[in-house]
């Protein structure tokens, strides 16, 4: 469980962390690749555009993130299960040789 753990919290999310800078850079780059020298809100279409493309990776980002934490808890929840049924039936186990032996 360990392993499974450190996976998730190691790699599988950290791509996904700091999405507010994240979706500020876009929100440049957008700006920059439309044409505008220097990102400073002047062109308010091509900033509010800009904003929106932004926003919608934010969002998106947002929502992945939470799905893979989801995900990550179903898992964790089946290797509990797991773990407890393998114990339950070892210790059933354990009782039906103890009769077997003794009686």
């Amino acid at each position: 469980m360990k392993l499974y753990t450190d996976y998730v919290l190691e790699r599988a999310l950290p791509p996904l962390d700091d999405l507010e800078n994240k979706a500020d850079a876009l929100e440049r780059a957008y700006a920059r690749f439309q044409g505008l020298k220097s990102f400073d809100g002047s062109d308010e279409k091509t900033a509010a555009r800009a904003a929106l493309v932004a926003e919608r990776y934010f969002n998106e980002a947002l929502a992945l993130r939470h799905a893979l934490l989801s995900l990550f808890v179903l898992g964790l929840y089946h290797l509990i299960d797991e773990q407890t049924f393998t114990t339950m039936a070892d210790l059933d186990a354990c009782r039906i040789h103890s009769r077997r032996r003794n009686g």
